[in-house]
């Protein structure tokens, strides 16, 4: 109960602020942070190139992953992506993702959007139904784009190995300096399993084009960059 009053917060925190957004791939390939996503859409008629390396064998799984996606905007509210699974010590796989922002952010209201994200992991598959808020507040005193964003968002998920759930998460992402920005993510499911998981990471931007990232999933380490082109 304690962590579903944290992301109930959280979302009415969503909907209390505003400020400007913007987008990059998470791990499996839809705009958001490491692992969770948004309700930003990549900028129409652009796409997003990105290479993520999570190493599971930190856990004790013996395994590690390369994600290879690509995340097209095909408008300002649509996008849609492919991502390659690639693992040392498991069958590879791939996945495909669309997301559609039925609310655009403004003064008065968070961006929100729907999306599915479908994933084929050595034939085991996994479908995730999603629907997500995101808000962003700036500060007077940064001249940057955004200051603090801040996500919540719910998922139904229906996979071979695990019976049909319902997943939340909480992130928030933060300015700590003009072109880097600190990611804080927790994600949980309802129910009698216990499957929590916290990510802290760290995303560079170099340049409008090219940004590196780098963080702990649970405890394991991931790393990862992306271009937009």
């Amino acid at each position: 109960m304690k962590r579903f009053i944290i992301v109930v917060l959280a979302l009415a925190f969503v909907f209390a602020l505003g400020a400007l957004a913007s987008a990059e791939p998470s791990f499996s390939g839809p705009t958001g942070l490491l692992i969770c996503p948004t309700a930003d859409i990549t900028t129409p008629e652009s796409a997003w190139l990105g290479f993520n390396y999570l190493d599971f064998s930190d856990a004790g799984a013996n395994d590690t992953i390369w994600a290879f996606t690509l995340t097209s905007g095909l408008s300002e509210n649509f996008e849609m992506g492919a991502s390659g699974f690639f693992h040392s010590d498991a069958d590879d796989g791939f996945g495909i993702n669309a997301k559609y922002a039925f609310i655009t952010e403004n003064e008065d209201t968070p961006g929100v959007a729907f999306g599915v994200d479908y994933n084929d992991l050595g034939g085991n598959t996994l479908t995730q139904f999603y629907l997500v808020a995101s808000r962003y507040f700036q500060s007077d005193d940064i001249s940057i784009d955004r200051a603090v964003g801040v996500h919540g968002g719910l998922s139904w998920v229906d996979a071979d190995w695990v019976n049909d759930e319902f997943n939340y998460w909480a992130g928030l992402d933060f300015n700590l300096a003009d072109n880097m920005i600190a990611i804080v993510e927790y994600v949980s499911t309802f129910g009698p399993n216990d499957n929590d998981a916290f990510s802290l990471g760290i995303r560079y931007f170099a340049n409008e084009q090219w940004s590196v990232q780098g963080g702990i999933v649970d405890g394991d380490m991931l790393i990862g960059t992306c271009f937009i082109f």
